[in-house]
């Protein structure tokens, strides 16, 4: 497992090799976001978070912060395969976080039907 931050303002990330499991790392928990119960393996866009509904995979926890795993995507080459995971902060159901680089994070309120 390696934790990165996303170029282009992509956030915290981690990438899995080929060789490393979901259910090695990331919690099957479901957690309440808004009005809706998120579930993992089901597809959602965390009301406007997302462009599009992405695979919700579970909690993970780093140095006491608990943050919700989308699956976005896979490569595979020659030699290996990866698959990578946005990692947004969880606060509250109504409060998110997004970091974008070491000790810099943004938080999104739920406000007005939208995240802000």
């Amino acid at each position: 497992m390696e934790k990165v931050i996303f170029s282009n303002n992509g956030g915290l990330g981690i990438i899995l090799n080929s060789n490393e499991s979901e259910s090695d790392f990331f919690k099957s928990e479901q957690i309440k976001i808004v009005d809706e119960t998120l579930i993992p393996n089901s597809f959602y866009n965390l009301f406007g978070f997302f462009i599009e509904p992405i695979r919700f995979c579970g909690i993970f926890n780093i140095k006491n912060h608990r943050f919700l795993i989308f699956h976005s995507g896979n490569e595979d080459d020659l030699f290996d395969s990866k698959k990578y995971y946005y990692c947004i902060g969880y606060l509250s159901p109504i409060k998110l976080f997004n970091q974008y680089a070491p000790f810099t994070a943004r938080d999104f309120n739920w406000n007005g039907n939208e995240w802000r």
